[in-house]
Formats: C-alpha cells, sequence, structure tokens
C-alpha cells in the first residue's frame, strides 16, 4: 500500500489499484469522485491496464508498481524527482519504467520521494530523490 492508496495482485495476473489519486498514483481512470478537499479519488477496487499479467507488485507513497510476466517493470504516480524514470512530472497510466529493462526485479517499493527495486540476483536498484540518503 501507498500513503492513500493501495494496489493488489489478483491469482489471475490482474491488478486492481483503489484510493487517493492525486497524482496519478492509480494507474488509470477514476470514477470523478473526489474526497473533502476537492482531490480525486476512486474507493472502488479497478484494474489497471497492463501488456501481460501481472507477477508482482508494490508502491511507494504516491506510486504504484506492477512486475509483469513480459519481463517489464511499469509504473505510475508522481514523478517529480524521476521515481519512475524520465517520464513526465505525474504519470496516471502504468508506463514501462525504461531504466528497469532488462533488470531481474523481484521487489519494489518505495518512500516519500524514492523507489526501491531488488533484484533476484540481490542488488538494489533505486531511483528519485537521494539528498537525505534514502537511496543508499
Amino acid at each position: 500500500a501507498g500513503a492513500y492508496h493501495s494496489v493488489a495482485l489478483l491469482e489471475d495476473g490482474s491488478v486492481f489499484t483503489f484510493g487517493a489519486a492525486q497524482l496519478g498514483q492509480l494507474g488509470r481512470p477514476t470514477s470523478g469522485a473526489t474526497d473533502g478537499a476537492g482531490l480525486p479519488v476512486d474507493a472502488t477496487p479497478r484494474p489497471v491496464e497492463l501488456p501481460s499479467p501481472a507477477v508482482g507488485v508494490g508502491a511507494a507513497f504516491y506510486n504504484t508498481f506492477a512486475r509483469c510476466r513480459d519481463g517489464g517493470v511499469y509504473g505510475a504516480g508522481e514523478n517529480q524527482y524521476q521515481q519512475l524514470g524520465a517520464l513526465s512530472r505525474n504519470v496516471h497510466a502504468m508506463t514501462r519504467i525504461a531504466e528497469l529493462d532488462g533488470e531481474p526485479i523481484e521487489e519494489m517499493a518505495g518512500g516519500y520521494c524514492h523507489c526501491l527495486f531488488r533484484t533476484t540476483d540481490g542488488r538494489v536498484l533505486t531511483t528519485g530523490a537521494g539528498d537525505d540518503g534514502q537511496r543508499g
């Protein structure tokens, strides 16, 4: 789970997200509902679009990740510090993180403005802000 959103992986490889959506972290269109501050939310779990079934998911404060059977790692949400690589500032649809292509990613997580990706051979790759040492 992220700060204000959740991600779920179903047995068939589909991925559902729900919760706050102000920075695109749900990775899909929302229902149009807003919270008391007028920010977009979607409390109903709904699927995200991915090119192949997911085999793993993760989340950071304002990000959602999916690792797909095709080997790609996809993400959505805040990208102010390039947590999702060299993409636009905020990413509102699950988008392949090109910087991770070819890496055997096993686990995905993160914090407020940084993300961590553990590989099957034990390495930890990081993206995002690191000025306080949070990237190692």
